[in-house]
């Protein structure tokens, strides 16, 4: 018997992204390693469509959908430095030994974001061993990254990505229900 089709979906419990390497038409992807994305609270996926129709004598003759785009919003509770570099396509840099460590990410005037894969996955489904993930393959960064601090909490910072369909297989996103859970490899 095949595995149901219905689950309920309670919290995020991995998200990762990884850098698109190549994408040739016809072709295969390749990808970079993959980026953890650290305390994730959220992810959601939503289309945009535009609906034309042809109406005719009186009646509606006929109904044309094109998808326009597509969004992808996650939001997370921990400033993921390596992920920002990745995503907004900035410079991190490590530098210092113990005790006297530190980073630097530059975020520069002719800094580009990068076309990334991401994958989110929940642990917590009908399946009772198993999992469920959405992987996106091809987004990139709608906008900046919002940065700053709060008052007595902890700040959330929010991705916006935009997905085209991969050149390579047409695809923009996967849902996979697994039986048996998986990580993000």
């Amino acid at each position: 018997m095949p595995l149901g089709h219905n689950t309920a979906l309670l919290s995020v419990h991995d998200a990762k992204v990884r850098k698109l390497l190549t994408d040739p038409a016809g072709g295969t992807a390749t990808y970079g390693p993959w980026v953890d994305i650290p305390d994730m609270t959220s992810v959601g996926l939503e289309g945009d469509t535009d609906v034309k129709t042809r109406r005719g004598d009186g009646t509606i003759r006929d109904r044309r959908q094109v998808l326009t785009g597509m969004t992808i919003t996650a939001e997370n509770t921990i400033l993921p430095a390596d992920v920002l570099s990745l995503l907004e396509g900035g410079t991190l840099v490590d530098a210092g030994v113990t005790p006297n460590q530190s980073w630097t990410y530059t975020y520069a005037g002719s800094t580009k974001p990068n076309y990334v894969e991401f994958r989110a996955k929940c642990d917590d489904t009908d399946y009772p061993s198993g999992d469920f993930h959405l992987v996106v393959h091809k987004c990139q960064l709608n906008s900046k990254v919002p940065l700053g601090f709060t008052d007595e909490d902890f700040q959330t910072y929010t991705y916006e990505l935009g997905s085209v369909a991969r050149n390579a297989d047409d695809k923009y996103y996967t849902l996979i229900a697994n039986e048996t859970k998986l990580a993000i490899v």
